[in-house]
């Protein structure tokens, strides 16, 4: 567990240090940081700054229309019987092909199964629904909308297109109980499955739009050329995914979403505010892998840049595996301090993570494991490792002790602030108090 953990926290550490080191309004031509504390205070005031870029008030538009849309076109107000009889009539349709039945059965028990292929697509679910005088109207269309107005009489709609070519591609199976009985002490099971083929579509848009003004938009584009067949064979086949999330002001841009086997595979994100920049990430990998196994990656690199003030960039030399293999090592031998330092060495010659200010060449931090002795052991002395920020000054100090609530207090209430402040955002849309429903699901009774 801990092997996954360390992972994950190379990442999680990389992700926290970008957010920390941004400053949307660019330019920062402070002098780099050389001691810790000069280190802390400019990840302090840097991550505020950020905090405040991406403040809940620059969301209260879509939360102000989610809250009206929500209280106006409820189950309450709406009669919904004619989009609920749309999608049974669209799954009625769809086109299902029975293809074996298989039984099992004891003294005690007998369970059949009715197996299905069930293919899904776009043009099975296409309509406009109109609300008005507490009705859905449905017309035919070649898309699928939903059309409401908001509290100044604005139309509003939502809609859902595809395009391009399609390809079908097996997404999984989908188990319905259908029966229960009992015939003279013996259980009745009857079950059907259906295998889920879905024609996926080379475009996808979605949009939200209020008085012809665009809120929200997704566009999606797959590339479906290198698709070899209709079942998943990730030693075989080639996937390329682009899109863009666009959202008052704000943009998420998946620049890249590539896999191939043995070479090439990466994802590349750029999340921006206006035309600037906040965080560009890539990720690159050449994988070694089938649908049922992990063999291995080579050539595994991270790069990440924040308003051009902060890059990180991170590498992994050799094969992921091999870390694997040193940390198996390490845990063997955590009461042999020679070998298990030698071991947690090795792990630390196989990976490079830097951080850099300004687009410099000269890395400013690195991050590294560290052993020590486990302070929890009584009876014998064992050692364990921890993941550690070193700076170009050789000092060195462990994420959580870097990262501690008394030197960062001010980021942890603005943080705090802003979660608040969206929790608010989301209560005021249904009404709902979200600490509460959290509690009710806490609470020992329910269990």
């Amino acid at each position: 567990m801990k092997k996954i953990l360390l992972l994950l926290a190379l990442f999680a550490t990389v992700f926290v240090v970008s957010c920390d080191e941004n400053n949307v309004g660019g330019g920062n031509t402070s002098a780099k940081p050389t001691t810790p504390e000069e280190h802390k205070k400019r990840l302090e005031e840097i991550t505020i700054g950020l905090i405040d870029e991406v403040a809940a008030t620059n969301f209260e538009e879509i939360s102000d229309l989610a809250t009206y849309l929500y209280s106006e076109y409820s189950e309450d107000k709406y009669d919904y019987e004619e989009i609920e009889d749309w999608a049974d009539e669209c799954y009625a349709a769809l086109a299902r092909t029975f293809i074996g039945e298989e039984c099992d059965s004891s003294e005690w028990y007998k369970e059949t199964y009715m197996y299905y292929n069930t293919v899904v697509k776009a043009s099975n679910f296409t309509g406009k629904f109109v609300a008005k005088n507490g009705k859905w109207k449905y017309t035919e269309a070649n898309d699928l909308s939903f059309h409401v107005t908001d509290d100044k009489g604005n139309p509003c709609v939502f809609r859902l297109t595809t395009s391009g070519n399609t390809k079908k591609v097996f997404f999984g199976e989908n188990w319905q109980y259908t029966e229960y009985d009992n015939e003279n002490g013996k259980y009745i099971y009857s079950y059907d499955v259906d295998n889920i083929y879905v024609h996926v579509p080379e475009k996808i848009t979605v949009v939200l739009e209020q008085g012809g003004k665009s809120l929200a938009k997704a566009n999606v584009k797959i590339d479906l050329s290198s698709i070899t067949g209709e079942n998943l064979n990730l030693s075989k086949d080639k996937y390329n995914v682009t899109g863009e999330f666009e959202f008052n002001g704000y943009s998420v841009a998946l620049e890249k979403c590539k896999y191939a086997p043995e070479a090439g595979s990466a994802v590349a994100i750029n999340f921006k505010k206006g035309s600037n920049s906040l965080i560009k990430a890539s990720i690159s990998a050449d994988l070694d892998v089938s649908n049922e196994n992990f063999y291995g990656s080579t050539n595994n690199i991270l790069d990440i840049d924040v308003m051009g003030e902060l890059q990180i960039k991170g590498a992994i030399i050799g094969d992921v595996t091999e870390i694997e293999k040193q940390l198996d090592a390490a845990y063997e031998n955590d009461t042999n301090e020679k070998l298990f330092k030698k071991a947690i060495e090795n792990i630390n010659n196989l990976f490079d993570v830097k951080l850099y200010y300004n687009n410099s060449k000269t890395a400013s931090a690195t991050l590294k494991l560290m052993p020590f002795i486990d302070d929890r052991s009584y009876e014998e002395l064992y050692w364990d490792y921890e993941l550690a920020i070193v700076f170009d000054d050789e000092t060195s100090y462990s994420i959580e002790e870097f990262f501690n609530e008394k030197d960062f207090k001010n980021v942890t209430k603005a943080f705090e602030r802003l979660i608040e402040d969206y929790i608010d955002l989301i209560e005021a849309v249904d009404g709902e108090d979200i600490e509460e429903s959290e509690d009710y699901y806490d609470d020992e009774y329910y269990y």
